[in-house]
């Protein structure tokens, strides 16, 4: 049975039959049986009768129905397959499962049963029954497709088609299959009693990674992690036989269906306006922000409006099929864009014929307003779009990812659109109540774009899920202003309803000020550092400091709705450039002036030496900006954004800042405390950039998700009070980053940060040059957001390390190596090291070390690599392989190295005559699997740009050690490097490419080499390819 053809139109997805049984052995004996990581650690591949046993495993299991095979279709042959079996719960613990139950009475091979051995140790280890609480399982159990046959998603696409296949097989079996189609050669086999069960999961054991990859991707849950390195057969491990560190990953997801998506229909109308009216109006920031939410004539018209829409036949909901209620629901309206100016929309028409109510007209008024500030058809130069109008899901279902699948399908659908519905909806599908509906003439447009209004971070949170271009970001302003008072003027209501964002104000004016007082200057570090902390005379002057900035009208907090109280604050200050250099500046005068106490002064004194060392406006040309000066959360209320919220919220205002506040704050609104200070003239001036001082780990993150720039990173260590380093009083290793974002690209870098580039940009600046008497200088780069690792220049400190590294993790695991066999001779290895550290000497390598235990963790050994002047000149690769490689596998390697690169052809591919290559790239073990490689490659890539004519740490013969003082140090080019190239050749490796936005050239497949009358692959022990790859560095 035929259930899935590739777009392509090459390969079928079909049930496992008599006719495919034959083929499907065939791929297990050739692909599976040679090429798996536990067939080759039992050994397996080497055991002729050991793979026919696995063989008859697989017979046994095709007679469940539930097997699968890809089939190519120009040639019709079997060239992938997934042999899975129906598993059940044992009863009792003297029971035992069907693998245990092989392995002991068909296995006569001690391979074989060392293999099937393992499947049952850890199936039960994981034992997916009791932690799913299920009593039938589908089992992914040998999953391969032939080598020339490999990466056209075939394994991913068995995989996905057999858990489909499992979710049927509640209907009764879908492909019988019968011990006479099994054929002769197991005539013999008993029939089993058919699995009455039906699975509720599917379970498999991902044996390498890219299996495990495709485990990922359909959203498997990891239950256990093994190590092949624990696993011994005849006396050596699995690794030791596979040749390199791998891991086995026992996985399971569930496929019990709890919900269903379905087009809106008679019998699920009532339902969604039921959901509609208990949980979308009453919870949406624009019903609530015009009070829709009290007024139920109001919420009535709304439901006309989704009626009428819902007559479109594209809106969907989402139904739990246990109750068979209506749980969430995406309203969708055809929209046609009008054909002259005097033509009115659907939302135009709706709100002058039919809104009587206030409340109403006001949503429909600003849907009217947005989708004109969008301006959607003559933005993409179309006529026609299905708008996602109103998305609402019941609470007890959020956080579910309904949503998102409603706009998932509404998007796919919307391809399938072809002048019609999906589901047809005619007036009386509606009911009596809408009776009076005029059903509209149907349009004869299709649409070509969907759009939306997200006006919560759930739905702001789909959009960008489902890969939506913002055009146009509003700040929610409450319609009633009367929230408190006149003045108040609130912008966002969380998703969760317990926080609103409102502006600095005369009533929340005291709640913020005791939040500064009891939650911000107590923990915040440079108030520690400098005493404040327990100073509260300090403590009232940089409340009156806040004072002063409150006045700007630029401030936030947030406000936790059920008590009302201030739980967050965000002081910002407007701050603008001084004209001459003997003007001060704000923070300077108040300092001098208005600063009584030693430790309130220092600190300000700080604030004024690092703004001053940023230097923000003359950075950015700009002669206006806004300082997020204190950002301060109420402990109890800590880990909920609040912080990062205010911060956006200040981004978004920004932008609407026109020589005026948010929200205008008097003297009077200060209160008495504060009657004394003198109010200042406002500027003319608009704000072109934000600006703040990131005094902690939590605030550094938040300025980085909202796109500030790093303009300089500087240890508070370097700071003293009192004669003490501000650090000392702290307690711990802590910086300050000084940093800034230009308003008028908020939109682009807050929604859209990098998209489509591939690439997480990393700032950096020098974090320090620490000098040693033994050593010279040190740079470092960046320290991780957890604080566990550093990345700095490759030095006389770390060089050991770094090669240590490479011969115990990089060597004996990477596959150029395993493949010429460098990973087995140790001389072989120290020439690749001589290699390496030829190329250090080019000063722009970079390790990453574990700030613990201060070791090298991970390497990056970067090359210059200069075009030759003329033919007859040989490059850096060429000259070592002829002078210095002393063995064959040595030679081996560095020969494909330059292979590779010559097919790629680099310089000429993009006209330039200097490149960084990305040479050798190892992380320890211990340390892998944490993002260090893709690191040290993005800090690579930002360091390349200010590479001008040198290295970024200078390292001589001399820090080598003696074990290299015979290299002589090339002359230094002269030449900046324009690309950067690399070959990668693993998935890891490859991925890391991908992400750092690197071209891929050329790829070369590794059974194409041979070495020593082996293939690469023959000693690496499964396919692998290569990728020769590059990128400019602009």
């Amino acid at each position: 049975m035929e259930v899935f053809t590739t777009e392509d139109g090459k390969y079928r997805i079909e049930s496992l039959s008599a006719a495919t049984f034959p083929g499907a052995l065939r791929v297990i004996r050739e692909a599976f049986c040679q090429d798996e990581s536990v067939c080759i650690g039992t050994e397996v591949n080497k055991n002729p009768v050991a793979a026919e046993e696995l063989l008859e495993l697989c017979a046994d299991a095709a007679l469940d129905g539930v097997s699968l095979v890809a089939v190519a279709i120009d040639s019709g042959d079997v060239v992938a397959a997934s042999f899975n079996k129906l598993q059940e719960a044992t009863s009792d613990s003297s029971e035992k499962p069907f693998f245990e139950i092989f392995a002991e009475e068909r296995c006569t091979q001690s391979s074989s049963r060392a293999l099937i051995e393992w499947m049952a140790e850890v199936d039960g280890r994981c034992n997916f029954f009791e932690k799913y609480n299920v009593d039938c399982s589908l089992e992914i159990m040998f999953l391969a497709t032939l080598r020339q046959h490999r990466h056209n998603n075939l394994g991913k696409l068995l995989c996905r088609q057999s858990i489909e296949l499992a979710k049927k097989l509640k209907d009764g079996p879908v492909a019988q299959m019968t011990v006479q189609d099994l054929g002769p050669n197991y005539a013999n086999m008993t029939a089993r009693k058919p699995v009455a069960k039906v699975p509720k999961i599917c379970q498999a054991l991902w044996t390498a990674e890219p299996t495990q990859k495709i485990g990922k991707v359909l959203n498997f849950n990891v239950g256990l992690r093994v190590s092949f390195a624990d696993f011994f057969y005849e006396g050596k491990s699995y690794a030791e036989r596979i040749g390199r560190e791998v891991f086995a990953e026992a996985a399971a997801i569930s496929i019990v269906c709890k919900y269903r998506v379905e087009s809106l229909s008679a019998t699920t109308f009532p339902g969604v306006e039921k959901l509609l009216t208990d949980h979308f109006f009453t919870d949406e920031n624009v019903c609530i922000g015009t009070e829709v939410d009290k007024n139920p004539l109001a919420g009535e018209e709304q439901l006309e409006l989704i009626a009428d829409a819902a007559l479109d036949g594209l809106s969907l909901v989402a139904v739990e099929n246990e109750t068979d209620e209506v749980v969430s629901v995406l309203i969708n309206k055809l929209q046609v864009a009008p054909t002259n100016s005097s033509e009115k929309s659907f939302f135009e028409v709706f709100a002058e014929e039919r809104c009587k109510q206030p409340e109403s007209r006001a949503v429909v008024d600003f849907m009217i307003d947005l989708d004109a500030r969008c301006n959607y058809f003559e933005k993409y130069g179309v006529d026609c779009s299905i708008e996602l109008m109103y998305m609402g899901t019941h609470r007890e279902h959020r956080r579910k990812g309904l949503a998102k699948l409603l706009g998932q399908t509404t998007l796919e659908l919307a391809k399938k659109y072809r002048g019609g519905p999906y589901k047809k909806m005619t007036v009386e599908d509606l009911g009596p109540k809408y009776a009076f509906i005029a059903p509209r003439t149907p349009t004869r447009k299709d649409p070509k774009i969907c759009t939306g209004l997200w006006s919560a971070p759930g739905s702001k949170k789909v959009g960008e899920d489902l890969g939506f271009e913002l055009l146009v970001v509003l700040a929610s302003v409450n319609a009633n202003e009367n929230w408190h008072n006149k003045n108040v003027k609130m912008w966002h209501t969380t998703e969760d309803g317990k926080y609103r964002v409102e502006s600095l104000s005369a009533t929340t004016f005291p709640g913020a000020e005791k939040l500064l007082k009891y939650h911000l200057f107590p923990d915040e570090n440079v108030c520690i550092s400098t005493g404040v902390n327990k100073n509260p005379l300090a403590v009232e002057e940089l409340l009156e400091l806040a004072a002063e900035a409150a006045l700007d009208g630029l401030s936030l907090v947030a406000v936790e709705i059920d008590t009302d109280d201030v739980v967050a604050v965000l002081i910002n200050k407007l701050q603008v450039v001084t004209i001459d250099t003997s003007e001060k500046s704000f923070f300077k005068i108040f300092a001098e002036q208005r600063c009584k106490q030693q430790s309130s002064r220092a600190l300000v004194h700080s604030m004024v030496e690092l703004n001053t060392r940023c230097n923000y406006f003359e950075k950015y040309g700009v002669d206006c900006g806004i300082e997020l000066m204190y950002l301060g959360t109420h402990s109890a209320h800590r880990r909920r954004g609040l912080g990062k919220l205010l911060g956006r919220i200040t981004l978004d205002l920004a932008k609407k800042l026109r020589g005026g506040p948010y929200a205008k704050m008097a003297i009077e609104d200060l209160g008495q405390k504060f009657a004394f200070i003198v109010p200042r003239p406002p500027t003319t001036k608009d704000p072109k950039i934000c600006m703040a001082l990131l005094t902690a780990t939590a605030t550094q993150k938040i300025g980085k998700d909202l796109g500030f720039e790093v303009l300089l990173k500087v240890s508070l260590k370097d700071f003293v009070y009192d004669g003490k380093p501000y650090t000392d009083r702290i307690g711990a290793e802590v910086y300050c980053e000084g940093a800034a974002r230009r308003i008028d690209k908020i939109r682009a870098c807050m929604y859209n940060s990098c998209r489509g580039s591939g690439i997480e940009r990393v700032t950096v600046a020098p974090v320090y040059e620490r000098q040693s008497k033994e050593h010279g200088k040190r740079k470092m780069w960046h320290i991780t957001e957890d604080g566990k690792y550093r990345v700095e220049s490759i030095s006389a400190t770390t060089f050991n390390g770094a090669m240590n590294l490479l011969k115990d993790h990089f060597i004996p695991d990477e596959n150029v190596c395993i493949g010429t066999g460098i990973s087995k001779n140790p001389l072989a290895g120290e020439d690749l090291l001589e290699l390496a550290a030829d190329a250090v000497l080019n000063g722009i390598s970079l390790v990453a070390i574990d700030i613990k235990t201060d070791e090298v963790a991970a390497v990056l050994i970067n090359k210059l690599q200069v075009e030759p002047s003329d033919a007859s000149e040989k490059r850096f690769f060429e000259a070592f392989v002829k002078e210095r490689c002393k063995q064959p596998e040595s030679l081996a390697a560095v020969d494909f190295m330059i292979d590779v690169d010559s097919k790629c052809n680099y310089f000429e591919k993009y006209g330039v005559d200097c490149g960084i290559e990305l040479m050798f790239m190892g992380t320890h073990r211990q340390h892998r699997r944490k993002g260090l490689a893709k690191l040290l490659g993005q800090i690579t890539s930002e360091l390349a740009k200010k590479y001008r004519g040198g290295p970024y740490g200078r390292i001589t013969v001399e820090d080598l050690g003696p074990k290299y003082a015979f290299l002589v140090p090339g002359a230094p080019s002269t030449k900046d490097p324009k690309i950067f190239t690399s070959l990668l050749t693993a998935t890891g490796t490859q991925k890391i490419g991908k992400d750092l936005g690197f071209e891929v050239m050329f790829t070369v497949y590794l059974k194409d080499y041979i070495f020593d009358g082996k293939s690469y692959t023959e000693r690496i022990g499964c396919d692998a390819f290569c990728e020769g790859a590059a990128r400019r560095i602009d």
